[in-house]
């Protein structure tokens, strides 16, 4: 009796199926999803402080370029009260310490004008370096700002989630690590693999000289498990667990922030809304106290000083 193969050949075909490994990837592909998902609310949250730093970027240098023109005015009207008080000087009704107080507020006029100047230069490059324009010679446009707006509703959590990508951002970073978390509890418990197949040759120990050919499926159940990983594992969901109670505090301060930051905004915004009105009669005052004091300079009733403290308060009501 002679046993052994002397030319064993098999073709077949096999196909494997993960079971429970099926699941972990389902988490996987949940996993990959959050991630993008958390990138986008990212940007957003990075163009919204983008737009905001170009906001506050763009109302200085607005509130600049108002400034230097209110500047401007006052330059004008000091330079055309001087050239009245050089010829009154000349018919002698005026006296030289008159006409160097006018020269010497000019002068300070002058010097203010160039500081306003200076800075609103500064403030338009920082904005044309921000927005990366063309035209390096933009102004402001002008716009109103409608002050007169109703009560603020409140606003709860759910509301900032909506309106705040970053918070939203944060959601999706505790989702994702819980889906994280998830995956690792899948790597701590054996995997169970289904396989199936068609085979062709002799899968027998051969027996004798002339060993038949035939052709057989096999199918079969297979349990695998890495004994050394359970504590690594572990592990890791410790840490990831640390991972969510620290974005969710991050979460938590950035809510209590932003709640003190909308409470003192309502309580300015409330108060601009008072001195806008209170702003606006100033200004109608001084503006009919420099034209009084114009046409009493002129019947010889108040002294130029008075006149020229009465176009600076003009000036400082305007801005």
């Amino acid at each position: 009796l002679q046993m052994g193969t002397y030319d064993r050949s098999d073709l077949g075909l096999d196909i494997s199926y993960p079971i429970t490994a099926a699941f972990v990837n389902i988490y996987n592909v949940k996993y990959r999803t959050l991630a993008m998902q958390v990138k986008s609310a990212q940007n957003a949250a990075l163009k919204n402080q983008l737009s905001f730093k170009l906001g506050a970027l763009y109302f200085l240098w607005e509130l600049s370029y108002g400034a230097t023109e209110v500047q401007k005015t006052l330059v004008s009207q000091l330079e055309a009260t001087v050239t009245q008080l050089k010829n009154l000087q000349a018919g002698g009704m005026a006296s030289a310490s008159r006409v160097l107080e006018a020269q010497a507020r000019l002068a300070n006029a002058k010097v203010q004008l160039c500081g306003n100047e200076n800075q609103t230069d500064s403030l338009r490059l920082e904005v044309v370096n921000f927005i990366q324009c063309p035209d390096t010679a933009i102004t402001p446009e002008n716009y109103d700002i409608n002050a007169s707006m109703g009560p603020f509703s409140p606003i709860d959590t759910l509301t900032l989630n909506s309106y705040r990508p970053d918070l939203a951002a944060l959601d999706l970073s505790i989702e994702q690590l819980s889906v994280f978390s998830d995956i690792l509890s899948g790597q701590k418990y054996p995997n169970l693999v289904w396989t199936a197949g068609y085979h062709y040759g002799r899968p027998e120990l051969n027996m004798g000289n002339n060993p038949k050919y035939m052709g057989y499926a096999m199918t079969a159940l297979q349990f695998k498990f890495n004994l050394y990983d359970g504590d690594k594992v572990t592990s890791q969901q410790r840490q990831t667990q640390q991972q969510i109670e620290i974005t969710q505090t991050q979460k938590q301060q950035i809510v209590s922030a932003l709640n003190s930051a909308i409470t003192s905004a309502k309580r300015d915004f409330y108060r601009a809304q008072r001195q806008e009105k209170a702003a606006q009669l100033s200004l109608e005052a001084s503006h009919a106290l420099a034209e009084d004091a114009k046409n009493s300079l002129a019947a010889g009733v108040v002294t130029s000083i008075d006149y020229l403290n009465a176009l600076t308060e003009e000036a400082k009501a305007r801005f």
